[in-house]
C-alpha cells in the first residue's frame, strides 16, 4: 500500500482528479521533488529554439552511398555505427532539410520504446532522422549539455513516460515534451555537466573514426576475388550442394575458400563462446499496484 498526502492546489491543477494511481505515479513524485528545488523553474520551450519532429514524407531508399543520405530510425540515434543504415535518395526523398540533423540537439524517441535520449554529434550531423525522433534545439539560457543530461537521467527519463498516451502504440509530442520543468541551474553547474557531456560525444566520435579505419584496413588486406561465378558453378556440380539461400552467401564462402589455410577458429581466441541458459523472466514495476491516497485540504 503506498499512502501520501496531496496538496489541493495539484487537485485543482488536474481538473480535480483525484485518482491514486496519477497522483501517486513515479513521474508525479519526480515533479514534485523538481519543484521543490530552490532553482528558477523553467520548461524545456523555455530553453529550445525549436522542438520539432521533422518532416513526414514518403521516403525513396538506395543502395549506392553517392546517391543517398543516411536515414536513422528511433533505434538507429543510439548506436555506435550510424553508417550502416537505410540512405534515402537525395534526388527523389522530399523535404531533406527538415530531416536533417544537427550537433548539439537533444534527440528524444517518441514511439515504440519511448523516452530514449541521445546527444547528437559530429556524426549525426547532416544525416536524416524519422518522424519518431523528437529534435531539441537548445537555445542560449541553458547549456545544450545539461539539457541533454537532464533529460536522460532518471528524473528527466520519467517526466518523459509520464507523458504516454495511445492506445497501440504508446507515443510523445514535441508540446508534450516542451511543457516539461526544468530548474535554471547554476552556471557554474551548467558549465561542469556541459564539458563532460561534449568530453563524451568527442570520445565517441574519435571511438567511431577508430573503428571505420580498422574496418577499412580489413577490407582492404582482405579483398575477395572476383570468381563468384566459377565457385558456383564448382558447388552445383557437387551433390550436397544447397540452393537454399542462407546457405550460399557467395561473399562469404568466397572469403573462407581465399583464406582457409590462413585462418583460425574463433574457439582458439576467446576464452569463451556461449548462449545463457534459458530461464523465466520475472519483471517488476516501479508503480505500485495497490494505491490508498489521503488529501488534506487547507484553506
Amino acid at each position: 500500500m503506498n499512502v501520501d498526502s496531496i496538496n489541493i492546489k495539484a487537485i485543482k491543477a488536474t481538473n480535480l482528479r483525484v485518482d491514486a494511481s496519477y497522483h501517486l505515479s513515479e513521474g508525479q513524485e519526480v515533479k514534485r521533488i523538481i519543484n521543490s528545488c530552490p532553482y528558477e523553474m523553467l520548461t524545456i520551450k523555455d530553453v529550445s529554439s525549436d522542438i520539432f519532429i521533422g518532416g513526414r514524407a514518403k521516403r525513396v531508399y538506395v543502395t549506392k552511398k553517392e546517391h543517398g543520405i543516411p536515414f536513422l530510425s528511433s533505434s538507429d540515434i543510439l548506436q555506435a555505427d550510424l553508417e550502416n543504415v537505410k540512405l534515402a535518395s537525395k534526388k527523389y526523398t522530399p523535404n531533406l532539410e527538415q530531416m536533417k540533423l544537427k550537433k548539439g540537439w537533444t534527440l528524444i524517441t517518441r514511439s515504440g520504446t519511448i523516452g530514449n535520449c541521445a546527444f547528437a554529434n559530429a556524426k549525426h550531423a547532416q544525416k536524416l532522422a524519422s518522424e519518431d525522433v523528437i529534435r531539441v534545439n537548445p537555445n542560449n539560457i541553458l547549456r545544450q549539455g545539461l539539457i541533454y543530461a537532464y533529460l536522460t537521467s532518471k528524473y528527466g527519463h520519467s517526466l518523459l513516460t509520464q507523458g504516454t498516451f495511445g492506445a497501440v502504440i504508446q507515443h510523445i509530442e514535441p508540446a508534450f515534451v516542451g511543457s516539461l520543468p526544468i530548474p535554471n541551474f547554476p552556471e557554474s553547474f551548467q558549465i561542469e555537466i556541459d564539458k563532460l557531456i561534449q568530453e563524451s560525444a568527442k570520445l565517441r566520435e574519435e571511438a567511431t573514426d577508430a573503428l571505420d579505419d580498422a574496418v577499412l584496413y580489413f577490407d582492404t588486406k582482405f579483398k575477395i576475388e572476383d570468381d563468384m561465378q566459377n565457385f558456383f558453378t564448382k558447388r552445383v556440380k557437387d551433390l550436397s550442394f544447397s540452393f537454399a539461400s542462407y546457405n550460399n552467401n557467395l561473399e562469404v564462402n568466397s572469403f573462407i575458400n581465399q583464406y582457409s589455410n590462413d585462418s583460425i577458429k574463433l574457439k582458439d581466441i576467446t576464452s569463451k563462446v556461449f548462449a545463457p541458459p534459458l530461464f523465466k523472466h520475472i519483471y517488476l514495476s516501479l508503480i505500485p499496484q495497490h494505491f490508498d491516497l489521503t488529501l488534506f485540504i487547507s484553506s
